[in-house]
């Protein structure tokens, strides 16, 4: 007899967004572009001070004049994996 069940495979994350320059404030639309395993948490982190959780998808919108760094953590059952940009938005008044 064959045990055909397959252990969970952990994610391996990456994600895009719908802008990454502009004028502040600006609303960016973020979203996990993960391969691997399927993640079943998402944590982002807009480098402003606010987070989101359990959002495929997240929405936030930057309200000052900077370089943002955004980071998103994905986890399932096999272990979790973050990717950090740098920089990834930057904003003028």
């Amino acid at each position: 007899m064959y045990d055909l069940s397959a252990e969970p495979i952990k994610p391996r994350d990456s994600f895009t967004s719908n802008a990454t320059s502009g004028k502040s404030p600006l609303t960016v639309l973020f979203t996990d572009t993960s391969t691997g395993g399927t993640p079943t948490n998402w944590y982002w982190d807009f480098g402003d001070g606010i987070h989101s959780k359990h959002a495929q998808t997240a929405t936030h919108t930057f309200l000052k004049a900077g370089e943002y760094t955004v980071s998103l953590t994905v986890t399932n059952a096999a272990g979790s994996d973050t990717k950090t940009v740098k920089g990834c938005i930057k904003l003028s008044e």
